[in-house]
């Protein structure tokens, strides 16, 4: 299954020269610290010209979303919401509340396992009207964590195929390609596994 943010002044000191001294040694001693200041002067404007340099860098790197042009459809909403789980390098992390998405006679059903959605959700749907939200009991996160764990300790001695999250039913599902489906699970019952969130399914090959 596709499962389908950032930069130190210097400091000179001059030392003046004494009563004693020549009038030539005064002379060159200013010409040293001109001449000192002047380099100082560039060194602070090139420290700055690479600080600035860095910083626009860094913001060309930044994952910008962009979203479709809206329209009323479960398609479109739901490329909507996946675009907003992506983190700031572009890969789609789910929030822990959501459960899924399916879709059913033209409307798309948005799985939460909290009583009303939260504006992750309502900022960014309200103006479907073919949105609707269904409060269930186990997360998208970890429904898949559940389908994972049960495909490696199936898959030392059966043919899994695919593992995947069944959202309709809220729960983990694993398709091997043959085997008895009951001594499976009585496998992963010997080792504490969560049956109760797992479906097996038999597809064979063809």
């Amino acid at each position: 299954m596709k499962k389908t943010l950032l930069l130190i002044p210097l400091m000179l000191c001059g030392c003046a020269s004494s009563p004693s001294q020549s009038v030539q040694t005064e002379m060159t001693t200013t010409l040293v610290t001109t001449v000192t200041s002047a380099e100082q002067t560039t060194s602070e404007q090139t420290s700055e010209t690479s600080t600035e340099t860095t910083a626009a860098e860094t913001t060309t790197t930044e994952y910008v979303p962009v979203y479709p042009d809206f329209e009323d459809t479960p398609a479109n909403a739901y490329e909507r919401l996946m675009i907003s789980f992506a983190d700031e390098h572009g890969n789609e992390a789910a929030p822990d509340d959501y459960a899924g998405v399916y879709s059913y006679f033209g409307k798309m059903y948005v799985c939460i396992t909290t009583d009303s959605p939260s504006d992750t959700y309502t900022d960014l749907l309200d103006e479907y009207t073919c949105v609707s939200y269904k409060t269930v009991t186990h997360s998208f996160n970890e429904l898949t964590d559940t389908a994972k764990k049960a495909a490696d300790i199936l898959g030392r001695d059966y043919s899994v195929k695919q593992f995947l999250v069944d959202v309709p039913s809220n729960k983990a599902q694993v398709i091997v390609s043959e085997g008895d489906p009951v001594e499976m699970r009585t496998k992963l019952e010997e080792q504490g596994f969560a049956v109760d969130l797992l479906e097996i399914t038999i597809q064979e090959d063809t």
